[in-house]
């Protein structure tokens, strides 16, 4: 009996389970009508690591996602700057020309 609960629980071990996977997380840019003021969509993300946040534009621009260097720990600022493959003091995307642009 012991050799069988043994090589169940050796079996449901080495079967395959679900990996979680990366998620992407929409954040849309907006202008006011009046174009003076610009919010984010939502205004608040939480990630995971190996999560990504893709950044839409959709109305006004340009806009230009930058990162303040000052707000990031170290380790923060050095993981940052791979993803953008940026230096750690100019942690910014490209330049996103309007309606449709989008960067992750």
């Amino acid at each position: 009996m012991k050799p069988f609960l043994l090589l169940t629980l050796l079996a449901s071990l080495c079967v395959p389970r679900p990996v979680l996977g990366q998620q992407v997380h929409e954040v849309r840019l907006v202008a006011a009508a009046n174009g003076e003021s610009y919010r984010f969509q939502p205004e608040r993300v939480s990630l995971q690591a190996g999560d990504v946040v893709e950044f839409v534009v959709t109305s006004g621009g340009p806009y230009v996602v930058a990162f303040e260097p000052a707000d990031l720990d170290p380790r923060g600022r050095e993981l940052l700057a791979l993803a953008l493959n940026a230096p750690r003091d100019a942690l910014r995307g490209p330049v996103l020309d309007g309606p449709g642009s989008r960067f992750r």
